[in-house]
């Protein structure tokens, strides 16, 4: 178990929003097991953050102590996860599919894979020379094992590389918890050749959970979770470093295990009834925008 988050663990807090520069204002304060937190919004762009955040030093420490109970269960154990709920691996695909179709830059194509966890993504590249980086030793060793990709044990902001390598640069449920946002996608923009595609994905604070639930909402999980993301923000995030957003969806998604481990009394017709009328519900969220992960694909355009 990861430990608390201190106040001198605290960088100085922002006076105005990381995107915009917009004013800001509290919006909730949100307590857990790792501390209580303040959570402030932008007036103009709607971006919320945790302010004041921790340190990156700190950030690597919790989540490398998280990574040393977390990865216990082995290969083994991820790999019995994934089959009985395909999430990381259905993600994956969709994702590098849209990469491929919008990917415009000539071979060789190598692909960035920023907090790769345990190389699902990596896996899915096929068609891609990958470099993965992973903070997080023992997450790491299990990637290799299950994409033949060893990532680099550092974090974003340590790693280093010449401009203009990559044909895209895969950020997947990671921004959310990046200590600076416009170094991270500016960083991106700097590595992508003209004509790179830049996916992410990530939970969306516009999502009818989120906005049904507030700070009650699963993802809305500090320290873990600091950057708080609608398409709107993230949008203007992208255009400020020169990248033109191209694809932007929803994807919504409950695994049917999480309705047979809550209503047992269902029996397996029930349960696989109750995910059919579920899925189709999230799938109509999705469609009107509200849905609970946000995926937004842009390009470094070519001159």
């Amino acid at each position: 178990m990861a430990s608390c988050i201190r106040a001198a663990d605290l960088v100085p807090a922002l006076s105005a929003c990381p995107i915009c520069a917009g004013s800001i204002k509290l919006w909730r304060e949100k307590a857990g097991e790792y501390g209580v937190f303040r959570i402030e919004r932008c007036k103009a762009c709607r971006f919320a953050f945790v302010n004041p955040r921790p340190s990156v030093e700190a950030l690597l420490r919790f989540y490398r102590e998280k990574d040393n109970h977390e990865s216990e269960r082995g290969l083994a154990g991820v790999l019995k996860a994934e089959e009985e709920y395909p999430n990381a691996t259905t993600d994956a695909e969709r994702m590098l599919r849209s990469i491929r179709a919008l990917d415009r830059t000539a071979e060789p194509k190598r692909l960035l894979d920023i907090g790769a966890g345990y190389g699902f993504f990596s896996r899915a590249a096929k068609g891609y020379q990958v470099t993965a980086i992973e903070a997080c030793p023992r997450a790491g060793k299990i990637a290799e094992k299950v994409s033949g990709v060893l990532p680099l044990p550092v974090s974003f902001e340590e790693y280093s590389s010449e401009e203009g390598q990559f044909s895209a640069v895969l950020m997947s449920q990671v921004l959310e918890h990046s200590h600076d946002v416009q170094l991270w996608i500016s960083k991106a923009a700097r590595l992508l050749k003209r004509g790179g595609v830049l996916a992410i994905a990530l939970p969306s604070f516009s999502s009818i959970f989120r906005l049904l639930l507030n700070e009650r909402e699963a993802y809305i999980c500090p320290p873990e979770h600091l950057n708080f993301f609608s398409r709107r923000c993230l949008s203007a995030l992208l255009a400020q470093n020169g990248l033109k957003v191209r694809s932007v969806n929803y994807v919504s998604r409950i695994p049917r295990m999480a309705i047979q481990k809550r209503f047992p009394f269902l029996g397996a017709i029930g349960v696989h009834a109750s995910w059919l009328a579920a899925t189709a519900i999230l799938r109509a969220v999705d469609t009107m925008n509200l849905g609970m992960m946000l995926n937004v694909y842009a390009t470094k355009e070519c001159d």
